[in-house]
């Protein structure tokens, strides 16, 4: 009860006063109250008092005591694109001790951890949606993030209906995977764990590696999240990245379809079908490109590349105005076709697998199981009324909050009057989806035309320091030439590659032509007869 007392004579001195206009003193839910060291900013987090408030199903109220949580975190904002365009925000904090340090918890009984997140719902007006993808996930055996709902005070001022959720982190009871300390880098210890995603980039993030393959880099820059930058050592980086390499070059290979030569030696293949399988249900326009989770298994625990968690289905189930988001028909994997130009598109490993007949059956045989059981309508129907009883108290104050019930918000396809409205719509898109890919899913394998990539070319590790890899494939003959630029556009050296044309080749650069280089940052091209293949940065640490 440290912290308690004070907080709640702050209550009492102007809560009543402040969020008097949505009568808030009690809620079925359980109460997050926060008082802040200063204004919460996306970065660094701000220090804080958190007292949480739960009865255990019982009715919870500003003045009882803080019996789930009272004590410091750190809080700041979260999220990209809803942080600059919705007025409810989300948080990120962690819970910590007296000295400011990470403090492991559990909070409203999930799992102990000191990464939360506080998701406040706005686009999506049910706010059901993520919770309800997350929830379908875990029902058929992939974890995805657990979920709490709750009401939210924070300096005082009333700010609606949250979601608790867990961050994607690596422990046994969420992405469990081995634990990869620093100082494993040999043989036995560097094959895993790894997190990796596909997302969107900003100039300072680092670890990041492009596909071999892919023929617009863009749809498939990965960054490893797991272990942490400080953490990842280059040893590992590069053993992830040849990993990459080996599994995209067998996907890409001849003999792909091969149990043994081919994929299914790098993959999870089951991992795969079910995250194509939630991203189709819930027709989430991100799928497969943006908030793209996955991790690769120490060789003690199978070795293997599996797909997920999901993440971030907030735009999906009709939420979307965008790339036909808002319909129940059509596959989220022929986004490209549907919006060429976007800047993030579907990278080649979804039209290779389903053009292998064994793996669309796999999916199709999947599906009509998982029909029977977890997404039948009327399962999904019983878990959207469940969300929705839960929320009917605090929804009516969320809303006198945020006005915005009948008001158009990016990228809403569907506006409804009511909350019952937007939940009912909910409701009739799912019968409409199941019915759209139970009608289609036979022909899911033959949707689209395979990928297979072209030119291709790859340079690592970036950074590097002694040590540097091409991996390339080349799709005509001709002359091939890396050249290295320095940050004013002055050609440092350059090298001629010869491979054959139609195999994947791994080569070191020569060392004669590395120690050309010094510490900093580099720009190159790779061209084949004057063709450009590929450009980008290149570090020297």
């Amino acid at each position: 009860m440290k912290y308690q007392l004070f907080t709640i004579l702050l209550l009492f001195t102007n809560v009543f006063s402040t969020i008097a206009q949505v009568n808030f003193t009690d809620s079925n839910l359980p109460i997050f109250i926060i008082s802040t060291d200063g204004g919460i900013v996306d970065e660094p987090k701000v220090g804080a008092d958190l007292g949480i408030i739960d009865n255990n199903g019982q009715r919870n109220s500003l003045t009882d005591a803080f019996n789930d949580y009272d004590g410091r975190i750190g809080i700041e904002l979260r999220g990209q694109t809803s942080q600059f365009l919705f007025d409810k925000k989300s948080y990120g904090f962690e819970t910590r001790d007296a000295n400011g340090e990470n403090l492991n918890v559990s909070l409203l009984d999930l799992p102990e951890e000191n990464d939360w997140i506080l998701y406040g719902p706005f686009s999506d007006k049910t706010m059901i949606r993520n919770v309800l993808m997350y929830e379908l996930s875990n029902q058929i055996g992939m974890y995805a993030s657990r979920t709490k709902y709750c009401e939210l005070v924070i300096n005082n001022e009333y700010k609606g209906v949250y979601v608790l959720m867990e961050k994607i982190k690596r422990d046994g009871n969420r992405v469990d995977i081995a634990k990869l300390n620093p100082d494993e880098i040999s043989e036995t210890d560097i094959s895993g764990g790894y997190i990796l995603k596909l997302d969107k980039y900003s100039w300072d993030d680092q670890n990041l590696f492009n596909s071999a393959f892919a023929g617009d880099p863009n749809s498939m820059l990965y960054q490893v999240i797991y272990p942490k930058n400080d953490n990842l050592q280059s040893e590992q980086f590069t053993y992830i990245q040849d990993f990459m390499y080996d599994f995209e070059a067998a996907l890409s290979g001849e003999n792909y379809k091969d149990e043994t030569l081919g994929y299914r030696q790098y993959i999870d293949v089951n991992s795969f079908i079910d995250f194509l399988l939630l991203n189709e249900l819930g027709r989430n326009p991100d799928a497969y490109r943006i908030s793209t989770y996955f991790h690769k298994q120490h060789d003690d625990d199978g070795g293997k590349l599996k797909m997920g968690p999901i993440w971030d289905f907030n735009i999906g189930m009709g939420n979307a105005n965008f790339c036909l988001g808002g319909s129940p028909t059509g596959w989220v994997l022929d986004y490209n076709e549907v919006c060429p130009d976007d800047t993030w598109l579907i990278g080649y490993w979804w039209n290779r697998l389903l053009s292998d007949e064994a793996f669309a059956l796999a999916v199709s045989e999947r599906w009509e199981m998982l029909r029977e059981t977890v997404f039948s309508i009327e399962s999904i129907h019983q878990l959207i009324n469940d969300h929705a009883i839960l929320l009917n108290e605090s929804q009516t104050r969320n809303y006198q909050q945020w006005n915005i019930l009948g008001e158009w918000v990016w990228p809403n396809d569907f506006v409804g009057e009511t909350y019952e409205s937007e939940v009912v719509f909910l409701k009739n898109w799912f019968d409409d989806r199941v019915d759209w890919m139970d009608a289609n899913m036979s022909d899911l394998g033959g949707h689209t035309e395979p990928i297979y990539p072209g030119n291709s070319f790859l340079l690592y590790p970036n950074p590097f320091d002694d040590v540097l890899n091409i991996a390339v494939k080349q799709a005509k003959s001709g002359e091939a030439v890396l050249t290295i630029f320095n940050t004013v556009g002055q050609k440092i050296t350059s090298v001629n590659i010869d491979v054959e044309i139609g195999l994947n080749h791994r080569l070191e650069i020569p060392k004669s032509i590395t120690a050309q280089l010094n510490k900093g940052l580099y720009f190159y091209v790779f061209k084949i007869e004057e063709e450009l293949i590929h450009s980008g940065k290149l570090v020297r640490q």
